[in-house]
């Protein structure tokens, strides 16, 4: 959303796909501003395709009823904007030239290179909210640069400083006390209340007197390099299936995440490092083990050559006990 054009390519097929969907610009835009199903509700209930016959019911909000004709009378300006006593804009800040990147690099480092000014770079980029060219983007990065200057950033590309994460403070550990709070903790360690549950995987605002929690630096040493991401866990899986993905051990995970349960839910995000090295797992590309009657979590481990604790994990388990005729996972 803070790349102006990306984001403007980006609502367009959104819009036109919409108009395809409803076949009318009035709905298309009712449908942008509050949500296709919404709109089909709204056109079930009144029983006519007619935005501005919708607009008269009460099926649809105001923000809604109002945002259709000023979308219209902001495109009737934009076509001649002096007849409505509008004066056109400076086009100037709004030219660039692009030039393919194809390594991590901080803005800092093309000014050294080339001299245009760090403050310009962010502007025609505002995407980079650190300043720091991606490296994941296949063929590369497509950086805004003045007119003029693309060639010179071109040429200079391979004198560019690849741009390594500096190393974190030491892990730094917070024994939750009586009467305090998140806010609190927060507040005494110079963070944002979202950095904190960010840092210590929390859900909720609610922490208990003894609880342990991560501040500052708050990455372990076993993780303290740049190739640490975020997966937001989805149905089915489990920390086995997750940790076999990205090539980690089950426990390593659980420390990454300071997490005492294997028990995970569908749209918790967990700390994850690298990038996974196959693509999720189906039934027919796991090993699976129907449990019979007499069967435990250890006779099971033991058979397979694995620990209760992976088990568990690789099935999302939080008891010991399983019922004969359940299927487990026991290799992936």
């Amino acid at each position: 959303r803070r790349d102006p054009i990306k984001s403007t390519v980006a609502a367009a097929h959104h819009l036109r796909d919409l108009y395809d969907q409803f076949g009318s610009w009035p709905l298309a835009l009712g449908a942008y501003n509050a949500g296709s199903g919404k709109i089909s509700r709204a056109i079930k209930k009144t029983g006519t395709r007619d935005f501005w016959t919708i607009r008269q019911s009460r099926h649809i909000r105001r923000e809604t009823k109002d945002y259709v004709p000023r979308f219209i009378a902001a495109t009737l300006i934009a076509q001649n904007p002096t007849a409505y006593g509008f004066s056109t804009p400076d086009g100037d800040r709004h030219e660039f030239e692009e030039v393919l990147i194809t390594k991590r690099v901080h803005l800092s480092a093309v000014t050294q290179q080339t001299g245009i000014p760090v403050e310009e770079l962010q502007r025609l980029n505002p995407e980079l909210r650190r300043s720091i060219v991606p490296s994941l983007t296949v063929p590369g990065y497509y950086l805004k640069v003045p007119l003029g200057m693309a060639s010179l950033v071109e040429e200079l590309h391979p004198t560019l400083a690849v741009w390594s994460q500096p190393p974190p403070p030491p892990t730094e550990w917070h024994t939750v006390r009586r009467g305090e709070s998140l806010s609190v903790v927060a507040k005494r360690f110079s963070m944002k209340v979202s950095q904190l549950k960010d840092m210590n995987n929390l859900r909720s605002n609610i922490i208990r007197v003894g609880t342990k929690l991560r501040v500052r630096g708050g990455v372990d040493d076993d993780f303290s390099d740049t190739d640490i991401t975020w997966y937001r866990v989805r149905s089915g899986d489990s920390l086995g299936s997750i940790a076999t993905r990205f090539r980690q051990s089950v426990d390593a995970l659980m420390r990454m995440n300071n997490i005492s349960s294997h028990i995970i839910h569908p749209g918790d995000r967990l700390r994850v490092k690298g990038n996974p090295s196959v693509s999720p797992s189906s039934k027919n590309d796991s090993k699976w083990y129907k449990v019979r009657r007499g069967d435990s979590l250890w006779t099971i481990a033991q058979q397979f050559r694995m620990s209760v604790n992976d088990l568990q994990a690789l099935n999302n388990l939080s008891s010991s006990i399983i019922q004969a005729g359940r299927m487990l996972m026991v290799s992936q």
